[in-house]
């Protein structure tokens, strides 16, 4: 590597000439490389408001080299060891996809990778509370009750079921916000059944 002087001598019985030339002789130029060790697969879906995104490079010696975008916007802070090459990436999740683009540049040439993270938010499930009537078995002399209490984590009416001794009805009200459930039974002589359910699957 560097300066290399090649010196050629011709020589007879008249005399003789000499030529001389210099090659210069550089290392070679290796391009970079970019590999995501983690997520293995993408899209990945997760229920975590945190994503990390890890790999490794080749042929690159400083942060400067690297350049992450994350949907669409350039992002400044993230790892990078230059003893190994790995970089980590840590960013807050918004619900849908989550591009992660990583490229790396030297003067032979660029690499880039890229992966998806897809954040859906945990969905919990529906909790009913009756308070009226006070307990499951409930006795009384009455031919009218309204039963009362709350759904939590459920959007609109739609998304409750109400069975009075087996038949369904739409005849109660539900308060979305307040969620608050009331019911009116028209009670007959003996056992009466109520079965409530909820659900905010889509």
């Amino acid at each position: 590597v560097g300066t290399n002087t090649f010196v050629i001598t011709a020589t007879n019985a008249c005399g003789f000439d000499t030529e001389s030339f210099q090659m210069m002789r550089t290392p070679p130029c290796n391009p970079p490389t970019a590999t995501i060790t983690s997520p293995q697969e993408s899209p990945m879906t997760t229920t975590l408001t945190s994503g990390t995104v890890t790999g490794t490079t080749t042929n690159v010696t400083s942060k400067s080299q690297l350049t992450v975008v994350i949907n669409g916007q350039a992002f400044t802070k993230f790892g990078f060891n230059q003893s190994t090459g790995a970089f980590t990436i840590n960013k807050v999740l918004k619900e849908g996809p989550n591009e992660f683009v990583i490229t790396a540049t030297n003067a032979c040439g660029s690499d880039m990778k890229k992966t998806v993270i897809r954040y859906v938010a945990p969905i919990t499930p529906p909790q009913i509370m009756v308070s009226n009537p006070p307990t499951e078995l409930f006795n009384t002399n009455q031919s009218l009750l309204t039963v009362a209490g709350t759904i939590s984590n459920v959007a609109a009416k739609s998304n409750i079921s109400v069975k009075i001794n087996g038949g369904f009805t739409q005849s109660f009200s539900f308060v979305p916000g307040a969620n608050t459930i009331s019911i009116p039974m028209n009670l007959m002589l003996g056992n009466n059944t109520l079965e409530i359910s909820a659900t905010n699957l889509s």
